[in-house]
C-alpha cells in the first residue's frame, strides 16, 4: 500500500507540474468558430520570440519583428524582397505548440511559426503571394538581429566555377566588379553566336529588368568579353585586343533589347 501511495502522488505531481506549464484555451479564429490556443507560462520564452529576426540574402532577404507576447498569442511584421519586389504580412499569430505558432486570414494566407536551434523557421502557403510582388517568399529560416547581406561574388553566384576564372574577370572589368555581381541575382545560360568557343551567362534584377542587366563571355583561355547597364549606358569590357572596339554578335544581339542605350567602351 506504502509504494502504491508513492506511485499515486508522483503521477500527481507530474500531471500537476504539465498543467502549470502549458493549457490549451479556445478562441475565436479568423474565419469564424473557435480553436485550440496553447498557453505557455515559462517566463523566458517572451524574450525568445520577441524582437527582430532577419532571413540573410543578397538579393532575397527579409526582416521580421515579433512583438506584444503573450501566452498565447503574439504580433508581428514580416517584410520581404526578391529583386526590387516587395511583400509585407502584418498580424497576430496564434500559439499551437509550446514552439509553434500560426497566423491565419481570410483569403486563405496562413504562416506558420516554428522556434527551433535559437532560429524561426516560417512557412508560408501559396495564397500569401497576394501579399506580395512576383518571385517574392516569406518563408525561411530567421536569425535572431538586423539583416546581414552575405558576400557574393560570380564564383557564389555560379557564373565561374574557379576562383581563378573569377580572379581574370575581376582584372578585365576592375572596379566595376560590383555591378555585375547586383545585376545577377537572376542568371540564365544563353547560346553563343560567334564563332569562337565561349560560355555564355546572362544576369538581371527581378523587377529592374532593362535597367539592371549583364552579359558575360568567357572560355578555357581566359579570353573575357562582358557588358553591363548602368545609369541607361552599356558598359563593354573585354581582355582582347582584337574587339576593343567591337562588340561579338552575341553581346550585340543582347543589346536589341536596349537599342537606345550608348555603348562605352571600357576597354579602350
Amino acid at each position: 500500500m506504502k509504494i502504491e501511495r508513492i506511485m499515486i502522488c508522483t503521477l500527481c505531481c507530474l500531471m500537476m507540474t504539465a498543467c502549470a506549464l502549458s493549457t490549451k484555451e479556445k478562441t475565436p479564429s479568423s474565419s469564424g468558430g473557435t480553436q485550440d490556443v496553447f498557453a505557455f507560462n515559462e517566463p523566458h520564452t517572451s524574450s525568445q520570440w520577441e524582437g527582430k529576426w532577419s532571413r540573410p540574402s543578397s538579393t532575397d532577404g527579409a526582416e521580421m519583428t515579433i512583438s506584444k507576447r503573450t501566452p498565447t498569442s503574439f504580433s508581428f511584421l514580416l517584410q520581404a524582397s526578391s529583386g526590387a519586389n516587395l511583400g509585407e504580412v502584418e498580424g497576430t499569430a496564434t500559439m499551437k505548440k509550446e514552439d509553434v505558432a500560426v497566423y491565419s486570414d481570410k483569403e486563405g494566407c496562413e504562416l506558420t511559426f516554428t522556434f527551433t536551434n535559437d532560429q524561426v523557421d516560417v512557412s508560408s502557403t501559396s495564397l500569401c503571394s497576394s501579399y506580395a510582388g512576383v518571385g517574392v517568399s516569406f518563408s525561411g529560416a530567421f536569425n535572431k538581429g538586423d539583416l546581414s547581406i552575405p558576400e557574393s561574388s560570380l564564383l557564389t553566384l555560379g557564373v565561374f566555377q574557379t576562383p581563378e576564372q573569377d580572379d581574370n574577370f575581376q582584372d578585365v572589368v576592375g572596379k566595376d566588379y560590383p555591378l555585375f555581381i547586383e545585376r545577377f541575382q537572376l542568371k540564365r545560360e544563353e547560346n553563343n553566336l560567334d564563332p569562337f568557343p565561349a560560355t555564355v551567362y546572362v544576369g538581371t534584377v527581378r523587377g529592374l529588368q532593362g535597367q539592371m542587366d549583364a552579359i558575360v563571355m568567357t572560355n578555357d583561355r581566359e579570353q573575357v568579353w562582358a557588358a553591363v547597364i548602368e545609369n541607361e549606358k552599356i558598359k563593354y569590357y573585354t581582355n582582347v585586343p582584337s574587339d576593343q572596339n567591337k562588340l561579338p554578335r552575341t553581346i550585340d544581339y543582347w543589346r536589341t533589347h536596349f537599342k537606345s542605350y550608348p555603348v562605352v567602351y571600357k576597354s579602350k
